[in-house]
């Protein structure tokens, strides 16, 4: 087994281990917090959100074709408490709590998204774990620990 780390400005920003394959690169990435912080604070709600809510309606008030357990009917019950709009404001309270835990935790620092066995492969993956919620730091060298 082949222990791999990868480094950045000299700080370990991931490990990895293999049995079978041989790793050169890895791809250094970085949460996009103001992205993170405009997704939570200015909360967009979904059509998701409104058939959940929809759905939760239906169990609580007994009109779903399916069976429920009471703690099931009573969750339901809690979730539409107050209606769309308070259910609304709890998915955006929700988001924030999310966002500002994850910044308290380290969520927005460099990390390592992939491993790749040669230099091309690595350009080659940037584009699957970048975006603008995502952005790339650097393709650095992986090193057998």
């Amino acid at each position: 087994m082949t222990k791999y780390v990868a480094r950045l400005n000299g700080e370990i920003i991931g490990k990895r281990t293999s049995v079978s394959r041989t790793y050169s690169h890895a791809i250094a990435v970085q949460r996009v917090e103001e992205y993170a912080r405009r997704q939570a604070y200015d909360y967009k709600v979904t059509k998701t959100d409104r058939s959940n809510f929809n759905y939760y309606t239906e169990i609580a008030e007994g009109r779903s074709p399916y069976q429920h357990t009471t703690d099931e009917v009573v969750r339901a019950s809690g979730l539409i408490d107050g209606g769309f709009d308070a259910y609304a404001a709890r998915l955006r309270d929700r988001a924030i709590a999310s966002f500002e835990a994850g910044k308290a935790n380290g969520h927005y620092e460099p990390f390592v998204a992939a491993w790749a066995g040669r230099l091309d492969l690595a350009h080659k993956a940037v584009s699957q774990h970048t975006g603008e919620w995502c952005r790339l730091i650097a393709i650095v060298e992986a090193e057998v620990a």
